[in-house]
């Protein structure tokens, strides 16, 4: 009985884990570009993240990463859509944390490297792509509404009891 309820959750695992990600490139000089997320952090409470979410509608698998959202992606030269997240948190007991999402249409050209970055304004995080050789804006600066990150939320695994 318990040989069949491990079987059926390393099963379930399996299959929620063969989704259609987007697959990391080699890198070919001139004719690929990186992008990386960022993240910041001035204390325990206190930190933003602005990370790649997907790629042309592909979302990005960050399982190798380590626990951690900055990693290399490596693209095609050429125009890409990108989703970006924003998320930060201020201090304990401002009822953070906060995340966005946006979209950013990105030109990329090879051989330059790019960081995801972003901005809180008031009740907005701006959000957009930079040269990380230069520093400069290389996409649209995108404006939205930031919210609550949903908290305590535990998605059910139903087992059968057979």
């Amino acid at each position: 009985m318990i040989m069949k309820r491990i079987f059926i959750l390393l099963t379930s695992f399996s299959v929620i884990s063969c989704g259609t990600y987007y697959k990391n490139l080699e890198k070919v000089p001139g004719r690929t570009a990186v992008i990386k997320s960022s993240s910041n952090r001035k204390g325990i409470f206190d930190w933003s993240n602005y990370t790649v979410m997907s790629i042309d509608d592909l979302p990005v698998n960050y399982a190798t990463a380590l626990a951690t959202r900055v990693k290399e992606i490596v693209v095609k030269e050429g125009s890409h859509n990108i989703v970006l997240e924003g998320s930060f948190n201020q201090a304990m007991g401002t009822g953070g944390p906060y995340e966005a999402r946006c979209d950013v249409d990105m030109n990329f050209i090879g051989g330059r490297s790019y960081v995801a970055n972003g901005i809180r304004k008031g009740s907005k995080l701006s959000m957009w792509i930079e040269d990380s050789q230069t520093g400069k804006v290389a996409s649209q600066i995108v404006e939205v509404p930031y919210q609550n990150t949903p908290q305590g939320y535990v998605m059910p695994i139903i087992i059968p009891s057979n």
